[in-house]
């Protein structure tokens, strides 16, 4: 059978791909694999019980808050276990980042009983891009965090958002060490992750790491394959989880004057409704660009990821995978945004972004977002962004190279999937602009 991928038609074989890692990992993977078989335990993959109790120790805390982590714990640890794809290497990454969570979860309830008056401080007006990873939405956060009356969570705070941090040692902070030693590893392991997406321990980043804290996320779909997990996500009620973020939030903003919060991450594409419902007053800006055109980037950034704790990957699995995933968590967004609108007049609550305006004139998009939303562009705003993208080098980290034809994406296919989307965003009649022209070499996305 053809496959489809725009560029004619191609029959491209189904080949496994070894990832890209240093040789170190293949050593501890082969080091890790014969002492798990010679102790027959898979000795870094704790039992949820272990790994709570591990936590605790660390901490020297207890009360890990709500008592439903432990069905999502269970899940987590019964794929870490069982997954067939993951190497010794990737087990002990995921599970020290499982850990982390639990232990980010014991500090964020010690935290709510020292400041009790958390519980009601205000997250005003917060802004949340949300759109398809590889849509403009790491570039439209990064500029919209210039401007001096927002803030946007950087790396380190959401890695470890407690204790509330200090404005005045903020600089200083013992967790922006943490987090650099996290970058650099993680750079190490995935040597092309850097020319996909640029990550700092003092950049601003997506909150999917917030979100993930509750143990309901997404998150943990990135790592493996993880279909029960998913499954059993998509049917979960997120106002824990959302509620969760809030708190977070709120624990990052103690010590600070307060600004607005401008955060991001694609998961809000499926958990719109629960953040609504969290954040009543929230300006939802949701940016777009053709499918057809990201669904390469996107299932290429998965392959990579993944690639750090798999033994193969196959290319066309994944991108099938990212199809199915952000056409229904597109549906969902759109679903929510329709009973919203139907429930109150939403029409300043939500902003439109295309990627072809967003590369072509990064400002002027910026300019008429602002307006849309009931909000002027500041003089220093303004500068501070074109500063920032005058001495953003293209291609900074190198460029992001993928064979198309790899994934097997059938375009017409995909594209009639998505026809409600394409159908809703479209531009409108007598438009003399492309909605979905893409602009394939742009810096960030």
């Amino acid at each position: 059978m053809s496959i489809n991928t725009g560029h004619g038609n191609l029959a491209p074989p189904r080949r496994r791909v070894r990832p890209n890692g240093p040789r170190l990992m293949g050593f501890m993977n082969a080091a890790v694999a014969s002492w798990e078989s010679m102790s027959r335990r898979r000795q870094f993959l704790s039992t949820p019980a272990e790994l709570l109790e591990l936590a605790a120790r660390r901490i020297g805390l207890r009360d890990f808050g709500d008592a439903r982590l432990a069905e999502p714990l269970e899940m987590l640890c019964a794929t870490l276990r069982d997954s067939p794809q993951l190497t010794a290497a990737g087990r002990i990454v995921l599970r020290a980042d499982l850990l982390q969570r639990l232990c980010n979860r014991l500090e964020i309830e010690y935290e709510g009983k020292l400041f009790p008056e958390l519980a009601s401080a205000p997250v005003r007006q917060p802004w949340f891009v949300l759109g398809w990873p590889r849509s403009g939405t790491t570039l439209l956060h990064r500029l919209l965090a210039l401007d001096p009356a927002h803030r946007a969570p950087l790396t380190w705070e959401i890695y470890r958002p407690c204790p509330s941090p200090d404005p005045a040692m903020a600089h200083a902070d013992f967790r922006i060490k943490q987090a650099e030693r996290g970058v650099r590893l993680f750079h190490y392991f995935g040597p092309d992750y850097r020319t996909i997406h640029e990550v700092g321990a003092s950049l601003p980043e997506e909150c999917l790491g917030l979100v993930a804290n509750s143990l309901v996320s997404d998150w943990f779909h990135a790592g493996c394959r993880a279909d029960e997990y998913m499954q059993w996500y998509f049917a979960q009620d997120l106002t824990a989880t959302y509620a969760l973020h809030r708190q977070q939030l709120r624990i990052l903003q103690r010590k600070w004057p307060r600004r607005r919060w401008v955060l991001k991450a694609p998961t809000h594409l499926h958990g719109l409704p629960w953040l609504l419902r969290i954040y009543p007053d929230a300006r939802i800006i949701q940016t777009h660009r053709d499918p057809a055109e990201a669904l390469p980037s996107l299932a290429s950034l998965f392959a990579v990821v993944r690639g750090m704790n798999c033994r193969e990957i196959d290319p066309v699995e994944v991108a099938r995978e990212m199809c199915e995933l952000m056409s229904r968590m597109l549906l969902d967004c759109m679903k929510a945004r329709d009973a919203e609108t139907r429930r109150r007049d939403s029409r300043a609550r939500f902003a439109d972004v295309y990627y072809s305006d967003l590369a072509a004139d990064p400002i002027a998009t910026v300019e008429t977002l602002y307006r849309s939303l009931g909000e002027e562009l500041g003089a220093e705003a303004r500068t501070a962004m074109q500063r920032y993208l005058s001495e953003q080098p293209r291609h900074k980290h190198g460029v992001h190279r993928y064979d198309r034809a790899q994934f097997g994406i059938d375009v017409p296919r995909e594209r009639e999937r998505l026809k409600f989307y394409y159908e809703r965003f479209e531009p409108a009649a007598g438009s003399t602009r492309p909605a979905w022209m893409a602009d394939r070499d742009h810096r960030s996305t």
